[in-house]
Parts: structure tokens; sequence; C-alpha cells
């Protein structure tokens, strides 16, 4: 959505989703976004060869679905091996690897409520758009007391193949260690924990994280630099 100034004019920026043929409406709505007018659609063709939904899709939460808190687990399946995108409405909020048996898991804190477009792409090492998947529209609810209280689940992910990612105390002490981009720590007391991501040909990174502020965390690695 877009504001025209004070002469009328207005001008934005659109995400087709890739190459391909691709139908655009614009509508004009007033403060409270009823409808004044519309225009005709008309047509925009992107060079190159249409993205693929095949095998890039997400299968929970379902279409329509309301969160049961701010934190969405999301889950599908893509190309194995490959790194997945997530973006909520036009915007990538984190990247997950596809595990070898085709699927994937990645949770986001949406922190306000309100409904949400979610959806998935699959990119090749050079972050190009191999596949598209389907828009999943979610609701996401007031935050209860319940889920501002621990014990408390921290879920972390990252973009690198190979990843171990390690939880612990402020004093140092192993709280767990998974090798995997993503990973779900459970039962975890309120306090302050220190979280390493690890993945070989990436450089490493540390963070901290406290509970229950944060809940889901996305960790982007970048690759080590070549001798």
């Amino acid at each position: 959505m877009v504001a025209s100034d004070d002469a009328g004019r207005w001008s934005t920026e659109v995400n087709l989703s890739g190459p391909g043929d691709h139908r655009v409406q614009l509508k004009a709505v007033d403060a409270d976004r009823n409808p004044l007018a519309e225009s005709e659609e008309f047509s925009l063709s992107v060079e190159g060869q249409p993205l693929s939904s095949t095998g890039t899709t997400i299968t929970a939460p379902a279409d329509g679905s309301t969160l049961g808190s701010s934190i969405g687990v999301f889950s599908g399946t893509g190309p194995a091996g490959r790194v997945i995108a997530v973006l909520v409405g036009e915007r990538v909020v984190g990247r997950v690897v596809v595990r070898q048996d085709g699927t994937w898991t990645f949770a986001y804190d949406f922190r306000i409520p309100g409904e949400y477009n979610v959806r998935a792409r699959a990119l090749d090492p050079e972050q190009n758009i191999l596949s598209e998947g389907n828009i999943v529209r979610i609701s996401v609810p007031e935050a209860g007391e319940l889920h501002k209280t621990c014990p408390c689940t921290l879920r972390l992910s990252t973009n690198a193949a190979g990843a171990t990612l390690t939880l612990r105390r402020e004093n140092g002490e192993v709280v767990s260690s998974q090798a995997a981009s993503y990973a779900a720590f459970t039962n975890l007391p309120e306090a302050t924990y220190r979280y390493t991501v690890e993945a070989p040909g990436f450089q490493s990174y540390e963070g901290t994280a406290k509970t229950p502020d944060n809940r889901a965390i996305s960790v982007w690695l970048e690759a080590s630099p070549r001798p």
C-alpha cells in the first residue's frame, strides 16, 4: 500500500516473485481502507523460466490457521540440501536448510497480533530463486499470560548446511548441542543463554538470548573467506 502526494502522484516497487506472466490491478482506498476505485487488470511479463512450486511447500500450519501464540512453527517440503527462505509478506525473515528427507522446519516470532501471509522459496547457492510454494494465511492472537512465562522453548535456525547449534548457560555449561539447521531447546527456565552456530565452510556466530523474551532466532552465517 502506498499514499499519493498532494499532486495525486505515487510510486512503489512490487516484487513479482520471479519470471513469468503476472496480472496486476490497482485499487484506491480511503483512510479506513474502504474501496474507492479500481483499475482494469493488466499483464506484465518477466523474462526467464517461470518459477515452479513443485516440491516447495508449507505443509503446516494449514492455510487460515490461528496460532496458539506469537510463535509460528512452520514445516514444509523442498529440494534436499537446498536453502529455504521464509517470507512474511514480501520480507525474508529467515532461512533454513532442507533435510535429506526433503523436509524443513522454521520458527518465527511475529510479536505483533494480526493477519499475515507466509510463503517459502528454494534458493540455489547464489541465492537465485529455484521454486516458490503456496501462500499460507495465518492469524496471530494477542499474547496470553501463559506465553509470557517459563519453562520456555527457544528455537534456533540457520542457512548453513551441516550446522551445529549449541546452547549454553551464562557460566558456559552446555545445555544442549544439536547437529541440524533447526533446533528446539525445550523446558528452559527464565535466564540468559549463550548460543553458537557453527558449520563447515562458514564463519561461526555467537549470540545471547533471554527467555521468555527471545523464543525464535534465525542466524545468517557468512561463508568463510577463501584462502
